[in-house]
């Protein structure tokens, strides 16, 4: 799972949580796009597997479906403000608390955490009452993905979300466009 809009996700979180930075820190004309990638050791192989991640996709969408709901029932900015830090915070405690045994402060992992990135689009488009749409792709064939994108999406399955109505309100042509260049930046 990862958040691919804004660009600079987590220095805005760090700031958030650091009380540089309060609620909203994404404004309402940005686009804010999450993805999250389906596929048992890194393909989509049978079809149980292809069941197991759409059924997996609904769920996820569903949660967030309801927490947006839940969100939007409490528009109250201080109320967000400080329960989403706390939040953050909280579960910034658990990151540290699972890479004690690692060596690892668990800092980094905390501005691009799961949790935090799927709440952070809920809150968002909770708070400025946005339409939103998530599709799923795949599993992606030879075919389907270009040669640099085969090590990271070949056999697997991507969900993508936006704060907009549809990919018609998108300013690119084609929903996976921003994933392929977020990929690119780790193409080997």
């Amino acid at each position: 799972m990862g958040m691919i809009f804004p660009e600079n996700i987590s220095e805005r979180i760090a700031a958030f949580v650091h009380a540089r930075q309060n609620f909203p820190f994404i404004n309402s004309n940005e686009l804010i796009c999450i993805f999250f990638l389906y596929g048992k050791r890194w393909k989509v192989s049978s079809e149980n597997e292809y069941k197991e991640a759409i059924d997996l996709a609904h769920h996820t969408f569903a949660k967030i479906s309801k927490d947006i709901t839940a969100c939007t029932d409490n528009p109250k900015i201080n109320v967000i403000t400080e329960f989403a830090r706390s939040h953050y915070i909280n579960r910034g405690l658990q990151i540290v608390i699972e890479k004690k045994s690692q060596n690892d402060n668990g800092k980094e992992r905390l501005f691009s955490d799961p949790a935090i990135l799927s709440d952070c689009f809920v809150r968002h488009v909770a708070y400025y009452n946005q339409e939103y749409f998530f599709e799923v792709y795949g599993p992606f064939k030879d075919s389907d993905i270009i040669k640099d994108m085969h090590k990271h999406l070949l056999g697997r399955m991507v969900m993508i979300g936006y704060n907009r109505k549809d990919g018609k309100a998108l300013p690119f042509n084609h929903p996976l466009i921003p994933l392929y260049l977020w990929m690119a930046q780790f193409v080997d």
